[in-house]
This record gives C-alpha cells, sequence and structure tokens, in this order.
C-alpha cells in the first residue's frame, strides 16, 4: 500500500510505502533531518509537527520523551512514527 506525505513549509510530496516513519518518508524526498541518536528514538532532537494525516500510535520512546501537550498537539518523533495513511507533515 502506497501513502502520500507532504512535507512543509517546502511542499514537498513524495509517494511512499505505508508503515514507513516519517524520518524514512523524508529521505525518500530527498529531505534531510537531523537524527543525532541514528534513528533509535533515545535524543529527541527529530521532532516534527503532524498538520494533518494517520500515523501510528506513539511509542515508548516518545511517551518518554514527549510531553503529553506536545503529543496532543501534534508533535512526534520523526523516527518513531510510522505513517499508516496520507498525512502533512
Amino acid at each position: 500500500m502506497t501513502v502520500n506525505v507532504r512535507f512543509e513549509p517546502d511542499g514537498i510530496e513524495a509517494a511512499v510505502a505505508a508503515s514507513i516513519t516519517v524520518s524514512e518518508a523524508a529521505h525518500q524526498a530527498d529531505l534531510s533531518l537531523h537524527l543525532p541518536c541514528g534513528g533509535r528514538g533515545k535524543c529527541g532532537k527529530c521532532r516534527v509537527t503532524v498538520l494533518s494525516g494517520s500515523l501510528s500510535e506513539p511509542t515508548a520512546e516518545e511517551l518518554e520523551l514527549l510531553t503529553p501537550e506536545e503529543l496532543e498537539s501534534g508533535c512526534r518523533l520523526a523516527c518513531q512514527a510510522r505513517l499508516e495513511g496520507d498525512a502533512v507533515i
């Protein structure tokens, strides 16, 4: 299954496989994200804001690094959040 993801504010779009992480989708769209911990969900530096769309439930790493308020406002870790449907990041 393929999903469409758009990265704002640049408006860069990509059709990617469902269930890959936001960071993997960004890489496929030729966008560079800063992943100091190598995408292991340990540093929290790859925070993105989900403007709309369907993503996986927060992982244990996200629950540890992000406050409930951040999660409520759409903040996620790009290395942990998986695309389940079309999304705008």
